[in-house]
């Protein structure tokens, strides 16, 4: 079963400007550029991005295991913690509206590791249900953008440590 997912960044409300510079990694790490109250979902579109690419490259067949992405979706936590108390308390706030407990939001965490089959290789899951991402993602230019995100990341992953992307023959 497939489910439109409403966070931002799996839905079209993402616009990711930064796909359009040279370097896409290098705009996200200038302060000039920084849109930092986007940054969480840039961040997990640039992981999904990347291991669609990786599991475009990697059928489970070859890899042996099975890779995807989850969300456990809004879960009561301490993630606050270190908030000023403005924002704690509108987390609590939030969070007693909406949250789940970690046990329910752990489900989608155990679904995946133990009970996804290769169905679910390369996709995004929330409530133990794969989900559709934006057209960033699934739509015409996805594809293009998993392999600059690719590109970017395996280049800066090689300047850490030599030949570790060989590891996904991606």
């Amino acid at each position: 079963m497939r489910f439109r997912c409403i966070t931002n960044f799996l839905t079209n409300d993402l616009q990711f400007p930064e796909r359009k510079s040279a370097n896409i990694f290098d705009t996200l790490n200038d302060p000039k550029q920084a849109r930092m109250h986007d940054r969480y979902n840039v961040s997990k579109l640039l992981e999904i991005l990347a291991i669609r690419h990786i599991t475009r490259n990697n059928p489970v067949s070859k890899l042996n295991v099975t890779i995807n992405t989850l969300t456990p979706g809004l879960c009561e936590s301490e993630l606050l913690r270190d908030n000023n108390v403005f924002m704690r308390v509108v987390g609590w706030l939030v969070k007693a509206v909406f949250a789940r407990t970690t046990e329910v939001g752990s489900r989608t965490l155990v679904h995946g590791s133990v009970t996804a089959g290769e169905e679910t290789h390369g996709k995004f899951l929330q409530s133990c249900s794969v989900l559709e991402c934006s057209s960033l993602v699934e739509g015409a230019e996805g594809k293009g953008s998993e392999d600059r995100v690719w590109a970017e990341l395996s280049e800066k992953l090689e300047a850490i440590h030599p030949g570790v992307t060989k590891n996904l023959g991606a």
